[in-house]
């Protein structure tokens, strides 16, 4: 019985190690994935607001070079 209870401790601090492992190398995968994700939402964000100004200057292109364009009227 004693053997049974010594491998059964020897066994749970395994299992405790292991589990313990593997959620260190989880919760660093999970922080790199999350680094990756906020690099690319920036990027996201600074094509976006390109695109912003790129379109903001081209309608005030077409106003200053067409005026009518912005009120229908020729």
């Amino acid at each position: 019985m004693s053997a049974s209870l010594g491998n059964l401790v020897v066994s749970l601090s395994a299992n405790t190690v292991a589990f313990n492992s593997a959620m260190d190398k989880a919760a660093y995968q999970t922080d790199k994935a999350m680094k990756q994700m906020k690099k690319d939402a920036e990027a996201v964000g600074a094509a976006l607001g390109a695109m912003a100004v790129v379109g903001a200057g081209a309608l005030a292109v077409m106003v200053k070079v067409h005026p009518s364009a912005m009120t229908g009227v020729d």
